[in-house]
């Protein structure tokens, strides 16, 4: 959520200006803009963004806290709205990084879903790009626990073996939820049938709206296919299968980390 967002980057500001990374009175400055910032997008009415998101497009103020103009808010709105209304295969990305939500944004308005897809390839071929992403999960209770089953799976994908790393994170992702919320006691000891699927059409737990069809999606007949055997042929390389469905498998992962970490 946007205020939750907030929250957290004012925490930040909080312990910068603590170890003297920034002066007091700028991040305090900085505080007080983030949460008009966060007032006037509420009244957009936009659907729970990510306010992370945004950052690169708000003038921090160096004096002053500045009103917020109606260029400044109809630039953002028009940003969601294409991206809302588009087919952009990636929506339900929101927790990874500002960086990479906005190049694949950019990368979808130049050249489509297709430039997406063969931007991702390339970017998770590269084994330095992969340990970057594991440095953004690193305390993450849930990678933690299970980190070296993870990343023996990311390292399959870096070195092409799909048969190793698509079944090694379903399941993993299947895992991570279900630990989190048994944990937070959303289901009782007797619910013996817990699983993806079941944690989102039950809606115990709040998952953004685009990330809740992409857990549908992932966690409906393909992953009964290929965790039970029946489909020996998705590590090849074709429309949601192979790399593309392997690299859907790792983003899908981060979120559901990110997920987990906020459910209580």
């Amino acid at each position: 959520m946007v205020s939750d967002d907030i929250d957290k980057i004012k925490e930040s500001l909080k312990k910068m200006s603590e170890i003297g990374k920034i002066h007091v009175e700028t991040s305090k400055l900085i505080s007080e803009w983030l949460d008009l910032v966060c007032i006037n997008i509420s009244k957009l009415g936009l659907p729970k963004i990510n306010i992370l998101k945004l950052i690169p497009e708000i003038p921090i103020p160096k004096l002053a806290i500045p009103q917020i103009d109606k260029e400044f808010l109809d630039r953002i709105k028009e940003r969601f709205d294409f991206i809302e209304k588009s087919d952009f295969e990636y929506k339900w990305l929101g927790s990874i990084s500002i960086e990479l939500t906005n190049v694949l944004e950019d990368e979808y308005k130049r050249n489509g879903n297709e430039g997406v897809r063969l931007f991702l390839i390339e970017l998770f071929r590269d084994e330095d790009n992969m340990n970057s992403f594991k440095e953004l999960f690193k305390e993450t209770p849930d990678y933690k626990i299970r980190k070296q089953i993870i990343d023996d799976a990311l390292q399959a994908h870096v070195e092409g073996k799909f048969t190793l790393s698509i079944p090694v994170l379903l399941a993993q992702c299947d895992g991570i939820l279900i630990h989190a919320v048994k944990k937070a006691e959303k289901y009782q000891r007797k619910d013996k049938k817990v699983n993806t699927k079941k944690i989102v059409e039950d809606k115990k737990i709040e998952i953004e709206k685009h990330l809740a069809n992409q857990l549908e999606k992932m966690y409906g007949k393909r992953r009964h296919e290929i965790l039970h055997g029946t489909n020996p042929y998705y590590f090849i390389n074709k429309k949601d299968y192979g790399e593309e469905l392997s690299i859907k498998t790792i983003l899908t992962l981060f979120e559901v980390l990110n997920l987990a970490s906020e459910i209580k």
